[in-house]
């Protein structure tokens, strides 16, 4: 199981650091190669889709995979032009943390978090 929690509270803004932590519970993964975790935002809707990454950190386990719950702690700050979040009739902006383990052959455990972004009000 993979968790998500920010250490400071929502809605965030637009050039705004934000931190938190990842917390993985290994039980159910025998051979993990790394934890990755990744910070962006993709649209729906109508239309093509498009997405971003604004952050990306990858854990090797070079001494081998934790036996137990292991956190990983994660900050980045938001780009200060945005996109803001959105949830139109047409089209959404959706911002989340992404985590997950790769297992290499099998099917890679996840877990996220969407979270909103709003625009630096004057």
């Amino acid at each position: 199981m993979i968790s998500v929690e920010f250490e400071t509270r929502e809605p965030f803004v637009v050039g705004q650091e934000i931190s938190g932590v990842v917390t993985w519970d290994p039980r159910d993964v025998t051979r993990g190669r790394g934890f990755e975790i990744t910070v962006g935002w993709r649209t729906e809707g109508r239309g093509d889709t498009d997405r971003g990454t604004i952050s990306s950190v990858r854990t090797p386990f070079s001494d081998g995979q934790p036996t137990a719950v292991t956190k990983f702690p994660f900050r980045f700050v938001l780009p200060p032009d945005g996109p803001v979040t959105y949830h139109g009739r047409l089209l959404r902006v959706i911002w989340s943390v992404n985590a997950r383990v790769d297992v290499g052959w099998a099917i890679d455990p996840r877990g996220s978090r969407e979270f909103m972004v709003s625009p630096r009000l004057v």
